[in-house]
């Protein structure tokens, strides 16, 4: 008697979420523009199962502590509660 090989699930693609649009194109790469101020954790590309985020700045870009702190703390964080929202079960942060 033979079992059926277990069903995988694969990635059907990533959702992207950018301050301006990258340079590459692939069938599965769709992208958000979107303001890291403002997010919407309502919008349907939170629906995820794992968010990676890589944002943040240095203290020389942001020009004052408040605004790295901003982006090296305060995005990142409503990054996560914005994907814990969404059903994510994973977020890493990089």
């Amino acid at each position: 008697m033979s079992e059926d090989p277990p069903q995988r699930r694969f990635q059907e693609n990533s959702q992207t979420l950018v301050r301006r649009a990258l340079a590459v194109d692939h069938p599965k790469l769709v992208q958000h523009r979107v303001c890291f101020d403002t997010l919407d954790a309502r919008r349907a590309y939170w629906s995820s199962d794992a968010v990676i985020c890589c944002h943040g700045t240095i203290i020389k870009k942001a020009g004052t502590q408040d605004a790295f702190r901003r982006g090296s703390y305060g995005s990142p964080r409503a990054s996560a509660q914005c994907a814990v929202q969404g059903g994510a079960v994973s977020f890493f942060l990089v």
